[in-house]
């Protein structure tokens, strides 16, 4: 019953008791077998339209039980080469699919509580001690100490941002923005100054996969004082991961005629072609589309930026009524947005999406943008495509770009930089 006493049941007529006389109980049987083999027909036609796969493209959705990064990720997958076990093959995919992204929170969610592996979660809980962790977790953070990458420390800056992003209007996330807020960002910058500093925080891996986060008893005081409970996060990184180890898992299993992609800009493609990925620009507070470009075969690609696309992009950004954008893209020597580009795309035929992360940051984030540094990742079979000045830049003789015309008339060239 609702609040107001009123019952909003849908209504039902009454019912109409009907009396049959015993001669009609044989045609009644007949009647009720004959309606009961029609039901079952139907209900098997139903059930096979229900789970039946057309041929061509279709989206595969996860159908996971635990939690996970589907509602992130979308998977499209070519069923034109099945025939008649599209939907076969669709199951068993799907299988695949909501397993590796289950377990892929279990690995790289600094939340995830689980006793069958050791991951994020347990790094924060265990500071100074010997852990061994999920093999995949481990090689993630061996690549990020190859490159000499600090972000995974911002954990306690990227709260502060969150509390930006999170807010319910400008006014009161401009309480919490560290860009207005000098008490907030003289604690960032208090932060930093351990985040920085490989004597404070850093990562130790060994044999057998063990990790050990070492953490200075001077910053843990200071992180007992002001309440930090996590040392290691992700951050904007975590999906660069993520895509890459859900696509190993699906190629582990055959599946590859199709592409994964994430909302944040993470893309695996498989064997397949005439892929096409939108290209976007941003001018002052304009956005642009300059246009398209279109490959095919296995690549996995990065698209950085320092502006929202999409309405999930509200975890990750801030933008005020004057335009101001705040990014959860932060440098790792300031913990603050100081991307010299405003809008990056590289790719590559052998590295993945983590790999060329990796090596696409320093770039992002250098003092000044460099067509040298664009260029030594070209050296590490890393190709980018970049905007100036109504401008699409790009250093791969191969690429195929299709440029359009924007709604109001804005019409970008192309150059080749070799």
């Amino acid at each position: 019953m609702s609040k107001n006493g009123k019952d909003r049941r849908p209504y039902l007529p009454p019912v109409t008791r009907i009396e049959l006389s015993e001669k009609n109980i044989s045609l009644r049987w007949i009647l009720l077998a004959a309606l009961l083999v029609i039901a079952g027909f139907a209900f098997a036609f139903g059930i096979k339209e229900m789970v039946s796969v057309q041929p061509g493209w279709n989206a595969v959705e996860a159908t996971c039980k635990a939690p996970n990064y589907s509602s992130e990720f979308t998977l499209m997958y070519d069923f034109s080469e099945t025939g008649g076990n599209a939907a076969a093959v669709n199951k068993g995919l799907t299988a695949t699919y909501s397993t590796a992204m289950e377990d892929a929170f279990r690995i790289f969610s600094k939340d995830a509580e689980t006793e069958e592996i050791h991951n994020l979660r347990d790094l924060n809980t265990h500071v100074n001690e010997d852990l061994v962790i999920h093999e995949t977790l481990f090689k993630a953070l061996e690549q990020i100490n190859a490159h000499g990458n600090r972000n995974i420390f911002l954990a306690p800056v990227y709260v502060e941002y969150n509390r930006v992003f999170n807010s319910e209007s400008d006014a009161e996330s401009l309480a919490y923005d560290p860009y207005v807020n000098a008490e907030v960002m003289a604690y960032i910058n208090q932060v930093m100054n351990f985040v920085k500093d490989e004597n404070h925080i850093r990562l130790e891996l060994s044999s057998g996969n063990t990790a050990r986060l070492m953490v200075s008893e001077e910053y843990l005081a200071f992180a007992e004082e002001m309440g930090i409970e996590e040392f290691l996060d992700l951050g904007w990184m975590r999906n660069a991961f993520v895509a890459d180890y859900v696509a190993s898992c699906l190629e582990s299993q055959g599946y590859t005629s199709g592409y994964l992609a994430s909302f944040d800009g993470f893309t695996r493609s498989f064997d397949v072609n005439d892929l096409e990925q939108n290209l976007y620009d941003r001018q002052g507070s304009h956005i642009y589309a300059p246009g398209k470009i279109v490959y095919s075969g296995n690549r996995a690609m990065v698209f950085l930026r320092d502006y929202p696309l999409t309405e999930q992009d509200r975890w990750n950004y801030r933008v005020y009524e004057d335009g101001r954008i705040v990014s959860s893209m932060l440098n790792s020597e300031t913990g603050t947005n100081d991307n010299c580009l405003p809008n990056l795309v590289s790719y590559s035929n052998q590295k993945g999406c983590a790999e060329i992360l990796l090596e696409m940051i320093p770039v992002c984030m250098a003092e000044e943008f460099s067509e040298a540094d664009i260029m030594d990742l070209k050296v590490e079979g890393i190709f980018s495509i970049w905007c100036e000045d109504g401008t699409v830049c790009y250093n791969d003789s191969s690429l195929q770009l299709d440029l359009v015309e924007n709604e109001d008339g804005t019409l970008y060239k192309s150059e080749y930089i070799q």
